[in-house]
């Protein structure tokens, strides 16, 4: 059935708003294969792309239930597989940053000695 109208202007938020999640997911995808564990790699960082990950899935979930609610539109299959790459790029973007994140701890802690008070200096 093809799209009305009234549904035509929805319809192209949402897809515009799709397109700006998958546009903000491949930078953070980029960020995430470009790095590796570092003097230049913040921990700080690496937690603010994750919790940007976590704001993309909330966004990606409520543009999912909008798509749903327009049940006339021809094309409503190929746009849940879309989402469901997404979902799936996303996960695995923040696996990637969780990694990074445990190896730059890890690297933290080795480069940790104690000074001759016991006390922990870098």
């Amino acid at each position: 059935m093809p799209v009305t109208p009234e549904e035509g202007v929805p319809l192209r938020g949402l897809n515009r708003e799709q397109g700006a999640i998958k546009g903000t997911l491949s930078r953070i995808e980029t960020f995430t294969s470009e790095k590796t564990v570092s003097k230049d790699t913040d921990i700080t960082e690496l937690q603010v792309k994750l919790k940007k990950l976590e704001q993309l899935q909330t966004q990606l979930d409520k543009i999912s239930e909008k798509y749903c609610e327009i049940e006339t539109y021809e094309k409503f299959e190929t746009i849940q597989q879309d989402v469901e790459q997404i979902n799936e790029r996303i996960e695995e973007t923040e696996v990637g940053l969780k990694i990074l994140l445990s190896s730059l701890k890890v690297n933290e802690n080795r480069n940790t000695v104690l000074n001759d008070n016991g006390k922990a200096k870098i």
